[in-house]
């Protein structure tokens, strides 16, 4: 995600199709390393570990907060109908 991104002319609207559906893929996918540590880091006889999972919250809070700012801007920038059949961050969900 980082590296399409980062090959995009400035302020184009991404249409590679990891962002057909959700505008911040790159912040799904940090959730799902964090998921992905929190199960192989767990302590013997538990699903997950649970200092992992708080940083999973921590993070992910901060990430919505900014897909929300990503959303405004876009809707903004290229207008509501180029985006509105896009999730924010975590499809179906927001």
């Amino acid at each position: 995600c980082h590296v399409y991104l980062a090959s995009l002319k400035k302020y184009t609207l991404p249409e590679h199709p990891l962002f057909q559906q959700v505008l911040c893929p790159h912040y799904t996918s940090e959730c799902a390393i964090y998921i992905a540590l929190a199960i192989v880091a767990a302590p013997q006889g538990q699903i997950l570990n649970i200092t992992i999972l708080g940083s999973l919250l921590f993070t992910a809070t901060n990430l919505a907060i900014t897909a929300e700012s990503t959303m405004t801007w876009y809707t903004q920038k290229f207008g509501p109908e180029k985006i509105k059949t896009r999730w924010r961050m975590i499809p179906f969900l927001y």
